[in-house]
């Protein structure tokens, strides 16, 4: 997998069995911040610069160059400041991820929102659920070139609503 961002770019709560490439030889990307991410692989940062990551598992990980910070990673690289350029911090002191859309094997949806966290190193979600709280939803997928706010309002029932980005030009009404 080839993942390579310029500027503050966040990245999480992925699962990957490939090698992932932060660059594109020899490109140079920048400013990222990744959170919740496993690699059953390696991880090759290539030129990255000013890099974060929180909370992540991978197999390996090569590649240095300015600024590199891993907090609460289960496996950081060998070697410290300056020389690779590593700043590693054992533990995220407190954390509570981004609230996340779920979809179950049903096909209903929810949105989940992660319960704080102290001292936590790793991914919470790797054993699966996690305790925290939940709403259920009805998502729409809002289609620019064919919905408008007529149809959505129409077709839509009486819940938690969330919208897929979409131009909409016109108020929802729901009776």
């Amino acid at each position: 997998m080839q993942w390579r961002s310029s500027q503050a770019c966040r990245y999480g709560a992925c699962m990957s069995v490939a090698t992932w490439w932060l660059h594109h030889n020899p490109g140079l990307g920048k400013r990222r911040l990744d959170v919740g991410f496993v690699v059953d692989g390696n991880v090759d940062s290539g030129s990255q610069q000013q890099w974060i990551s929180r909370n992540c598992d991978w197999k390996s990980w090569t590649g240095a160059n300015w600024n590199m910070v891993f907090v609460g990673v289960l496996y950081p690289p060998e070697g410290a400041w300056p020389s690779p350029p590593y700043t590693k911090v054992a533990q995220d002191a407190v954390v509570r991820e981004k609230p996340f859309l779920q979809m179950n094997a049903a096909g209903e949806f929810s949105v989940r929102v992660p319960e704080l966290h102290s001292d936590s190193v790793g991914i919470t979600w790797r054993s699966g659920e996690t305790a925290e709280g939940r709403f259920d939803c009805a998502v729409l997928y809002s289609r620019p070139d064919v919905d408008t706010a007529e149809t959505i309002s129409a077709s839509f029932p009486r819940k938690n609503l969330i919208l897929t980005p979409a131009s909409i030009t016109e108020p929802l009404r729901f009776a």
